[in-house]
């Protein structure tokens, strides 16, 4: 398994769909007119939500009132009709009450991590919260892409950052600090959970990319610095590196794309004048930064200012649009009528922002200025700092949201969902009508109740996490070492009928890889992976095993059928078009001439192919063999392929393992299957060439078994079970020799039982030759299983 498999309780997806759902009805909301009231946020703190299972621990953040403010400002300009109040009901029941269900989820985690030994446990819960987030916002918006528009981006977005900020006020929580130090030994957050908490993480996952992130930061916010700025300060810091005499032994390029690599610059004052006498000479640079490290100044002043006197709605387009903000600060008519909205609030905060406003205009046209009147070094040097802490903020959330996509994303094209994680989800989100009114209304629907049994079935094997706040988490040790039986199936000619595939025999694979997959779960088996010409899956009892093997058998033989009859079909259907082209077919010379004036479209394809065929036999005349030959090569492409299965069948211990991906992220880990038995059924499954050929030279046609053993290779066509899966069946049945009366069979070590669910007697025969397989040192005593159809099945499978 290549991936994670973790299941949260119902109440997750009910709890995040509700706050979705009536962030939607804020921004629905039919209101003609702004919907600000006056008031300071800063005294209105969000109601404290006593914890169900801590009723002494309320969830209480202090100093996040601010971000909520900026949050709520860029979802206002883009739904003017936003409600303040409403926001702020929103924030204290739902984003509060998810605060307090990761606030849990986290704890318990921990101190499942420390019971159980499993390093990260803590980390993926966080993970597969964060998934579960970026996967019903993603269900949730696109079904409402039509009635919000434009607004679903923003929408996506101000969830993102809302759930990032409350869950990382939560990471800082006293109980959670404690936790952390009783379990781990340290009490901040780690890095890598930090990073999970990334808005568009949260907001956007796999539906994202880094330009997105950029499209998004490019507009106004507490932390904006464009691209260009970005990109000639890495240039200037680049330079400044490789002068360096302290930074002679680090990568350049690489390190002065960092941030920290800028910081320790500016603590150099022989490196520091470097890089400030470069701002010198590049003046576009300079002016630039300056310009927008002053407007990222003035725009959080007056959103501070703002918060205090929500009320002044008319200063909303100076804050949002980038032109105004950048006249207010260089034409002085467009500033005075901003001064004048200014001075509607109270005199003391009035002047602090037009003042504010002053120094902006100054600093900005004193940072274009080459000579007289420019900035000084401390002050060029502060306008820096300030650039490079931004950029920090900028590349970290770019960097963070590339690296978590990269191990977490989906797989463009693939079957399975996720490349690191796999959520089971119990509920869908879904578009239902009302009858009465005939309104379309998006709810959450419970999935049927066999998607919880499964669940629980995986959690029980030791598949699965199962995120809660109380009881197990992962399964016990003692359930990770169980023994089971593993199966596992290996197609024939897969790889050739793939290389050959086009759009219209792209579907002929279809029916076998159904029909493996399918009778396997079928029969209590839970499958392992399944990948390209392999399928591997285990079962607790071997009857079930050999059960599904021999119904698979079975659908391939039917399926083998139905090919030879549609490839003899194929095969009439274009020597009869080929007849009614009036050519003589066993002449090659003629058969060439029509082939030269045959014009396009003219002849069906697949006859063109046929007589192409033919014409490149060498003899004038051609023979009845070589004709028959040449149209059923042609005619195997057309239908559907013959394709043969192996299966071989083991018994041993089953189990997992979580392998880190690298050093840097030790919480990160991968759960696998891992047991020799398995392996060793791979190698069983399959066939030697040397043995097929030692078949076809020595012993007539057909031959009467499927699985033949020669000088210790193996010959498998048919089933293969090992002595371990024997002993098993043993127990599990009465199982008794028995004596064939067919002379062919006289010599061999026959067993038979009866399976009461297929009401046929198996038939086993024992190989007298025991097969030494790749990478195990031991030789292996096998068994083959009657296939469906074969003599000995036709003649003692019957009750």
């Amino acid at each position: 398994m290549r991936f994670q498999q973790v299941a949260f309780l119902p109440d997750w997806e009910r709890l995040l769909f509700r706050c979705l759902d009536r962030f939607t009805d804020l921004l629905l909301e039919n209101r003609s007119a702004a919907a600000l009231e006056p008031g300071d946020w800063q005294e209105d703190r969000p109601q404290s939500i006593r914890d169900e299972s801590t009723p002494a621990s309320p969830l209480v953040f202090d100093g996040w009132q601010a971000e909520l403010w900026d949050i709520f400002l860029d979802q206002w300009c883009d739904v003017s009709r936003l409600d303040l109040g409403r926001f702020r009901q929103w924030v204290n029941e739902e984003l509060m009450g998810l605060g307090l269900a990761y606030r849990r989820l986290r704890l318990h985690a921990l101190e499942e991590q420390k019971a159980t030994g499993i390093s990260g446990l803590g980390y993926l819960a966080l993970l597969g919260a964060a998934s579960l987030c970026a996967e019903m916002i993603s269900e949730y918006f696109e079904k409402q892409v039509e009635i919000l528009g434009k607004m679903a981006v923003a929408a996506r977005l101000t969830l993102g950052r809302s759930l990032a900020l409350c869950w990382r006020q939560v990471e800082r929580d006293d109980l959670l600090t404690q936790k952390r130090q009783a379990c781990l030994g340290h009490g901040e957050p780690e890095p890598a959970v930090l990073r999970l908490l990334n808005p568009f993480i949260l907001a956007f996952n796999d539906q994202g990319d880094a330009g997105m992130i950029e499209e998004e930061l490019a507009g106004p916010n507490p932390y904006q610095l464009s691209y260009a700025v970005r990109s000639q300060l890495h240039k200037a810091a680049l330079q400044a590196v490789g002068r360096s005499r302290r930074f002679a032994a680090r990568p350049g390029a690489r390190f002065a794309g960092e941030p920290l690599a800028w910081q320790q610059l500016l603590e150099s004052r022989p490196d520091r004048n470097r890089l400030l006498s470069q701002l010198r000479r590049h003046h576009d640079l300079r002016a630039r930064m300056v310009s927008e490290n002053v407007r990222a100044q003035v725009r959080k002043a007056l959103r501070a200012f703002l918060r205090s006197h929500p009320n002044l709605t008319e200063l909303y387009p100076y804050i949002v649009n980038e032109r105004q903000l950048e006249e207010t600060l260089t034409r002085p008519a467009v500033r005075r009528r901003v001064q004048k909205i200014l001075r509607k609030a109270d005199a003391r905060a009035a002047e602090e922002a037009i003042a504010l406003l002053r120094w902006g205009a100054e600093t900005a046209k004193r940072g274009r200025k080459r000579w007289f009147g420019r900035l000084t070094r401390m002050e060029l040097t502060d306008q820096l700092t300030d650039a490079i802490g931004r950029y920090g903020v900028i590349q970290g959330l770019i960097d963070d949201f590339s690296l978590v996509r990269s191990h977490y994303g989906r797989i463009a094209g693939q079957a399975i969902p996720w490349q690191g994680l796999r959520l089971w989800r119990t509920q869908e989100v879904k578009i239902s009508t009302t009858l009465r009114a005939g309104v379309e209304r998006i709810e959450l629907l419970d999935l049927q109740d066999k998607r919880q049994e499964e669940i629980e079935n995986q959690f029980l094997d030791g598949n699965l996490f199962y995120l809660r706040a109380a009881g197990e988490i992962y399964p016990t040790n003692s359930r990770r070492g169980e023994r089971v039986i593993f199966m596992f199936a290996d197609l024939r000619n897969s790889t050739e009928t793939t290389m050959r595939l086009t759009k219209d025999t792209a579907s002929f694979l279809t029916p076998y890889l159904t029909a493996v997959n399918q009778i396997a779960l079928n029969y209590q088996g839970e499958r392992i992976y399944f990948a390209g010409d392999g399928y591997s899956a285990y079962y607790r009892q071997a009857q079930s095993s050999i059960r599904a093997a021999y119904m698979i058998s079975g659908q391939f033989a039917k399926l083998r059928r139905q090919a030879s009859e549609e490839h003899l079909r194929e095969a009439r259907e274009i020597y009869q078009a080929a007849l009614e082209t009036g050519v003589n077919l066993q002449d090659t010379e003629k058969i060439r001439g029509l082939l030269k004036h045959l014009k396009p479209g003219e002849a069906p394809g697949k006859v063109q192919d046929f007589l192409t065929e033919l014409a490149q036999i060498e003899t004038r005349v051609l023979e009845e063999d070589d004709i028959k030959k040449a149209l059923s090569k042609v005619a195997a492409t057309r239908a559907m392929p013959r394709v043969d299965i192996g299966i071989a069948i083991t018994a041993g211990e089953l189990f997992f393992a979580l392998i880190g991906q690298d050093q840097q992220d030790q919480g990160e880990k991968i759960k696998i299957v891992i047991s020799p038995q398995l392996s060793q059924a791979a190698r069983l499954s399959g066939s030697s060439e040397e043995v097929r050929n030692y078949i076809e030279t020595h012993y007539p046609q057909p031959f009467p078994y499927n699985v033949h053993a020669w000088e210790k290779k193996l010959f498998n066509r048919g089933i293969v079970i090992t002595e371990g899966v024997f002993e098993t069946i043993k127990k599990e049945t009465s199982i008794q020799a028995f004596n064939a009366k067919e002379e062919v069979f006289k010599q061999e070590k026959l067993f038979n039982y009866i399976d009461k669910i297929l009401q046929r007697r198996i038939i086993i025969r024992e190989i007298h030759e025991a097969v030494m397989l790749k990478g195990i040192s031991e030789p292996c005593r096998i068994f083959e299983v009657s296939t469906s159809g074969s003599a000995l099945d036709k003649n003692y499978g019957g009750l």
